[in-house]
């Protein structure tokens, strides 16, 4: 059914919650990702100042943040004179940070409302498959699988696991330039 976007949330306020579980497959088991994190990071300011203390490089290499949810993460930089190389094209540094920064805002805004984790990148893999030049979105597209493994692992005896998670680039032209698979190792404390 297709409805208006500025009228969706009226129309989604008036179906009864048992529907919109149904719909949404939503179970007791199901964790979603914490929307206050999500509004807090979105916001170009408070992205900005982040990355500034917590990433500078990123700062540097212009590197936005596009859009985040529970299911996806898509951040953005365009080719510069701040993250070039030699062969006039994006350093490659600045793809794979970037690349990273798509699925850590994913696993951030999993886990910040679940207590305490400690996450930290034990494995990176890139593969470059064309020259990147111009604006350069990553996209990162594992929230399902994500929330599940969380909930695997708040389960589980020792608290603990590990998880990759695929980032593709894509360039203006709608061509990936580049993929990513970065592993996260996960820890409740």
């Amino acid at each position: 059914m297709d409805i208006p976007y500025s009228n969706q949330y009226k129309y989604i306020s008036s179906i009864p919650l048992d529907e919109v579980k149904h719909y949404y497959s939503i179970d007791s088991t199901h964790h979603m990702a914490d929307q206050k994190f999500i509004k807090s990071i979105t916001n170009k300011t408070n992205f900005f100042f982040y990355t500034l203390k917590n990433l500078p490089s990123l700062t540097f290499w212009g590197v936005k943040l596009e859009a985040l949810s529970e299911d996806s993460c898509t951040v953005a930089t365009k080719y510069s004179f701040r993250n070039t190389n030699p062969f006039k094209s994006m350093y490659f540094a600045a793809l794979c940070g970037s690349g990273e920064l798509a699925t850590g805002l994913l696993v951030m805004a999993h886990v910040s409302d679940r207590g305490k984790w400690s996450m930290l990148v034990t494995s990176f893999q890139a593969n470059f498959f064309k020259k990147a030049t111009g604006k350069i979105r990553f996209h990162c597209n594992e929230g399902a699988r994500l929330s599940e493994k969380l909930t695997e692992i708040e389960q589980s005896a020792e608290s603990t696991g590990t998880i990759f998670l695929k980032c593709n680039a894509i360039n203006q032209e709608g061509i990936e330039v580049a993929a990513f698979e970065v592993t996260w190792s996960l820890k409740v404390k």
